[in-house]
């Protein structure tokens, strides 16, 4: 797997991360900026980050797409922040279900990770094979979380 570098995005300067972190539509405008800065290694940048991360809220429509492309690298904490960008969404995450529940099924990922992409497919509408394999997976996983979390999603509402 490779690690996610958005295409033409440059790594923006602590300073352009720290007025991201106070301002969340600036934020949400240059997501792929701040998953390119998390990875990076000047700690004050990946702090600034991820404060702007934390505070930004859902990312906007036109991103969803492209975060389920980020769940299939291999930087942890990109994949992580494009699971928990997604579970935040208000909008239909249908295009990226299959995504997330590569993210649930596999235990390569760190568990904190998969419990948000199941959380994040309990917004799915229509639920794909791979989505319900998925889920059937995490209810037999070692984590009692996870599990808990897919039978929540697998009884009737």
């Amino acid at each position: 797997m490779a690690t996610y570098k958005a295409e033409n995005t440059p790594v923006p300067t602590a300073d352009d991360l720290q007025t991201w972190a106070n301002d969340s539509d600036t934020a949400r405008a240059n997501v792929k900026g701040l998953l390119a800065a998390i990875q990076g290694t000047q700690e004050e940048a990946i702090n600034w980050a991820t404060e702007a991360l934390e505070n930004m809220g859902p990312p906007s429509a036109d991103d969803i797409g492209w975060l389920g492309s980020v769940t299939s690298f291999s930087s942890a904490d990109a994949v992580y922040w494009a699971v928990t960008l997604l579970s935040r969404c208000d909008d239909s995450i249908d295009a990226v279900q299959d995504d997330l529940a590569k993210i649930v099924a596999s235990n390569e990922s760190i568990a904190i990770t998969r419990r948000r992409a199941i959380t994040a497919l309990a917004k799915v509408h229509a639920r794909s094979d791979a989505t319900e394999s998925a889920i059937r997976i995490a209810m037999i996983s070692g984590d009692s979380q996870l599990a808990n979390l897919a039978k929540e999603l697998l009884q009737p509402a």
